[in-house]
Formats: C-alpha cells, sequence, structure tokens
C-alpha cells in the first residue's frame, strides 16, 4: 500500500494489540438489528455498498465498543451512513448509547464530504472516557480528509480536535498508561510526513511538543526493517515509491531529532536507492520514475543543507 508507511506506519496494528478497550468492528447488518438502531437513522437506511442502493441511505461501517467486566452489550455504537444527495453522497456520523433496554442518540452529524476515510471508536481517554473520531473523505489528495474527535461523555459529545489530515490512531506513545492522538498531516515542505503527537487536556487535544524517545526509536526500526528487506532482496530498478517515502522519512525523524550527521547519512543512502541512467519501456513505469525521483530532489536538498554535519 503506497501511502502505508507514513499514513498508518508498520505498527498500525497497536490499537488491537495494546488497547484492549478498542472499538470492534460490527457487521453493518448487525448494528441494524440492535434495538433501536433503526428507528434513529434515516428512513429506509439498509446496509450493504452504495451503488447496490443508489436511492437509498447505506450504512456502510459500524464500530461497537464493549466492555468485559460491565454489562453485556454496546457502551457505544458509531455508525457511517451514505445518503443520496442530488446525484452524489452525503456522510453521516451517528454515535449511540444504551438507555435501558435500547439505543439512544448521542451524537448525529453530517457532513459535506460525499464518504469517510477513517473512523475509530475506544476508551482513549485517561480514566477511560470513550472517544469517537472520523476523517472524512474529500480532501485534495486521495487520503486527505478534515479528521474531528469527540469527547463522548454524561456531559454530552465536546469536540476535542479538528484539523485537515492524511491519516491518524490512537497509541499509548510515551508508556502514560493512556492514549495519545497520532497524526499525520499534510507537510508544506516535504513529500513524505511525519507524526506528531496530541495528548488530552481535559477533553481537548494539544500537541505534545516534548520528545518521544521510545515511539521515535520504534518508528526508525520499522524503518530499518522496510529498507533491510529491500536491500536483502537485490532487486534491479528503482525502489518502490513506498521505500522512497520511508527512506525519506527516516532522515526526516532523525532532522527532528537534531541528529543530523545521521540525517545526513540517511539522506545519502536514500538517494543511492536509485540506480543511475535506468531504460524504462512503459509509460507507467515512466510516471512511477518520476515520483521516485521527486524524492530523490527532496533528499538531495536536505543533505545540501545538512552538508556541514556530514560525519568526517
Amino acid at each position: 500500500m503506497l501511502r502505508a508507511v507514513h499514513r498508518l506506519p508498520l505498527f498500525a496494528l497497536a490499537c488491537a494489540l495494546s488497547l484492549p478497550a478498542c472499538g470492534a468492528e460490527l457487521l453493518p447488518a448487525q448494528a441494524l438489528l440492535l434495538p433501536g438502531v433503526a428507528g434513529l437513522l434515516p428512513k429506509g437506511t439498509v446496509a450493504g455498498l452504495p451503488e447496490e442502493h443508489p436511492d437509498k441511505p447505506v450504512l456502510t461501517r459500524s464500530v461497537m465498543l464493549t466492555s468485559a467486566t460491565t454489562r453485556p452489550g454496546p457502551l457505544r455504537l458509531a455508525l457511517v451512513v451514505l445518503e443520496p444527495a442530488g446525484g452524489s453522497r452525503r456522510a453521516r456520523l451517528l454515535a449511540m448509547r444504551p438507555r435501558g433496554s435500547k439505543m439512544v442518540s448521542e451524537l448525529d452529524v453530517t457532513s459535506e464530504a460525499p464518504d469517510f476515510l477513517d473512523l475509530r471508536l475506544g476508551a482513549f481517554r485517561p480514566g477511560g472516557g470513550a472517544v469517537l473520531g472520523v476523517q472524512w473523505a474529500g480532501g485534495p489528495g486521495p487520503h486527505e480528509g478534515l479528521l474531528q474527535i469527540w469527547a463522548l461523555g454524561d456531559d454530552g459529545p465536546i469536540e476535542s480536535f479538528h484539523s485537515n489530515a492524511e491519516g491518524f490512531y490512537f497509541e499509548d506513545v510515551d508508556g502514560s498508561g493512556h492514549a495519545q492522538l497520532v497524526l499525520y498531516a499534510p507537510e508544506a515542505d516535504s513529500l513524505v510526513f511525519l507524526p506528531r503527537v496530541f495528548d488530552w487536556q481535559g477533553n481537548r487535544l494539544v500537541e505534545s511538543k516534548g520528545r518521544h524517545d521510545r515511539f521515535d526509536k520504534r518508528l526508525l526500526a520499522d524503518y530499518d526493517e522496510v529498507l533491510d528487506s529491500w536491500r536483502a532482496a537485490a532487486q534491479p530498478g528503482d525502489p518502490p515509491r513506498m521505500v522512497m517515502d520511508v527512506a525519506l522519512q527516516k532522515g526526516r525523524l532523525l532532522e527532528r531529532r537534531s541528529e543530523k550527521a545521521a540525517a545526513f547519512n540517511a539522506y545519502e543512502q536514500a538517494i543511492d536507492l536509485v540506480p543511475d541512467n535506468l531504460e524504462l519501456a512503459e509509460e507507467r513505469q515512466a510516471y512511477q520514475r518520476r515520483e521516485v525521483l521527486e524524492r530523490v530532489v527532496e533528499a538531495r536538498r536536505r543533505a545540501t543543507v545538512l552538508y556541514g554535519f556530514r560525519p568526517r
């Protein structure tokens, strides 16, 4: 997957592995059968694919947060419905919680976006408070869109975060015992993105300005795994763009950590991944090479800035 590493890194399963309070996928058809759910959705909502039901609201995603230690059934339910809107679609997010034997509405947000890119529900706040995040589709890039995050609770949903993003997830980054927001956002001066970490202040998410050594070291180990695998394969020709993205990210992360000599080396190694004077037989190959060479140009530009810090 082309953008897998900078959108959702190699340890993207961290939510499922280290945060047991993550929401679990629920088949949309099953969600419709939960007591009270159908009555809270747009009239005529069905489960399935939008192309199968062009004139109906379609429930395309549902996530359920449960607890192994309290009452059975969902503690929270989040759903995305794509509603018909003048020949297109409009995405609608609904969150529900149990009251008695039925589910009742907790949040109902309609976006101008035709679809969504990601949906996450979990007990991500300190103390186990529920959090719901959605990234809408419709940004300039194929994986770019508005990210909105809400803290859910007895005081009603509170919008905790609102920003354009390329991807996001929640993880206990620094061993604090609660999950922080890890955000990938477009950057004007780079073709690849580095993660930014946001921590909780009450019900709001604010950027953490400190270093995250444990997180950075794991990222660097993941980057090295990808790069070592490519080198070991000894395949002829250009590396895939994802490999070049990783090589560039490694240099940028080292540079952000002020490890300038190591960053210079990483940029030089990124440049060396791409052979000179490669003959291309197909137009598709030429396009792919242009993307790879764009990353070489950035690596050279960044290495030039760090030339004085190169190892001697």
